[in-house]
């Protein structure tokens, strides 16, 4: 069973959405590439989890080629 925190979301999603948060900063976008590197994970995991927190509705997606003619 996974470990949730008291806002139903997923230790591990929280992870993700933290760094993602923190690398944002920097930039508007964030590359799957970059979040693999901080969070020491696979670019596959990373595209995992953020179909996971899109579909709930946690994070937005743009298609790579979209994000750098903006």
């Amino acid at each position: 069973m996974t470990e949730e925190l008291d806002n139903g979301i997923s230790i591990n999603a929280e992870r993700y959405l933290e760094a993602t948060y923190r690398l944002s900063d920097r930039d508007a976008f964030v590359a799957v590439s970059e979040l693999a590197r901080c969070l020491d994970v696979t670019p596959a995991s990373v595209s995992e989890m953020v179909k996971k927190l899109t579909e709930q509705g946690l994070m937005d997606v743009l298609p790579a080629f979209e994000s750098r003619t903006h």
